[in-house]
């Protein structure tokens, strides 16, 4: 359902699909190079056919979590 609106509907433009990757791979490697990061929610992004806007974002560490990645790294 969302990748038909991300491709686009009536008078809006699809999404710029390359740019939701790329802020999803930066996003991954954020949470692998500070470890102490336990939660991330961003609500919402907007994804547009220019730019990928965060509106709000809320980030959880915990000083003492530095667990190993459950899946391989990207």
């Amino acid at each position: 359902r969302i990748a038909r609106l991300l491709r686009g509907y009536r008078h809006v433009p699809a999404a710029h699909i390359d740019k939701i990757v790329f802020a999803i791979v930066r996003l991954s490697q954020l949470a692998l190079d500070h470890p102490s990061i336990c939660d991330m929610d961003i609500n919402p992004l907007l994804a547009g056919p220019d730019e990928i806007l965060a509106l709000d974002v809320r980030i959880q560490i915990d000083s003492g979590a530095h667990t190993k990645p459950v899946i391989h790294p990207y």
